[in-house]
């Protein structure tokens, strides 16, 4: 019977560390549920790091600022004296040229353009010309349809 005895110590013993163990488990997934819980908290979360979520939005809102007020100060830049003035002086020089131009030889004309440059030309101005034509010709037959309505029956 002493090994019965022995073998039934062993089992309690083998039992004790086995629940022993189970607890230890049921500890560590407790605590793991529970930061689990508290990590996907949003609320918490935003809480605990008010400060930095702050920063963070900060700069995101500075840069988007920064890059809205590149893109602006571009704009104004473009249009602003630098480029008007820019303009014009490129028109005074090229209406310098020309009357020096005239001014040496006051009689000389253009030369008259071959054959072929007034096709090219005439082409191109109907090939200009045949689309504003379509997008005007509904508008004026509208004007005229009312203009015809406002008109009294004779």
């Amino acid at each position: 019977m002493t090994g019965r005895e022995g073998s039934s110590a062993r089992v309690t013993a083998l039992g004790a560390e086995a629940t022993e163990a189970r607890d230890r488990l049921d500890a560590l997934l407790g605590e793991i549920g529970r930061r689990r819980d508290e990590v996907l908290d949003w609320r918490t979360q935003l809480r605990r790091h008010r400060r930095e979520v702050g920063l963070v939005v900060g700069g995101v809102a500075v840069l988007a600022a920064a890059g809205l007020a590149g893109t602006v100060s571009r704009r104004r830049r473009r249009a602003g004296l630098v480029a008007r003035v820019a303009e014009l002086s490129d028109k005074a020089e090229r209406l310098q040229h020309a009357l020096g131009r005239v001014i040496d030889d006051p009689d000389r004309l253009a030369p008259e353009p071959s054959g072929r440059w007034k096709w090219k030309a005439i082409r191109e101005g109907v090939s200009l010309a045949v689309p504003v034509i379509r997008i005007l010709i509904p508008h004026i037959a509208a004007a005229l349809a009312k203009r015809s309505d406002k008109r009294p029956p004779q």
